[in-house]
């Protein structure tokens, strides 16, 4: 029951706070730059797996738990910000083209509320696809059984 406490809680952080300087950049025009978007979601996430990530693993995303690589890489020191960094790239170069939503739980909750869910279906299979990618790629490139 902890790590999905632990999992709810991290959710919850990524979603309101991403989200929202999204909306306070549009509502207060540009005060957050392109930069701050990105930066939110990566700190956010990087806060997330220090905070968390040692009760549930710090997934946050449930692409990554159907896809997830549990090899040492994610341990340690740097997990989170190599991670976070990770998120904050993609969506510096992704943002403005197509929202950079690499998270089905970060669109579908404000696709509810907003009652929009026309694109939904491509935000929430697109990152489970690229999550099994993941694991194929993975694969390719580490030793055997790596990816079990």
């Amino acid at each position: 029951m902890r790590k999905y406490a632990a999992e709810a809680i991290g959710t919850f952080a990524l979603v309101p706070a991403g989200t929202g300087t999204i909306v306070v950049g549009d509502l207060f025009g540009g005060v957050v730059s392109h930069m701050g978007v990105p930066l939110t979601f990566g700190l956010v996430v990087m806060t997330m797996i220090y905070s968390v990530g040692d009760v549930s693993g710090a997934h946050l995303n449930p692409a990554v738990s159907l896809g997830v690589d549990s090899g040492a890489k994610e341990v340690g020191t740097m997990a989170g910000i190599s991670v976070g960094a990770t998120v904050c790239l993609c969506d510096l170069f992704a943002g403005p083209v197509t929202g950079a939503s690499m998270n089905p739980a970060r669109s579908v909750g404000p696709a509810l509320i907003l009652r929009q869910w026309s694109a939904l279906w491509l935000y929430v299979f697109a990152p489970v696809i690229g999550a099994g990618l993941a694991v194929l790629g993975c694969r390719c490139v580490r030793e055997p059984g790596c990816c079990t």
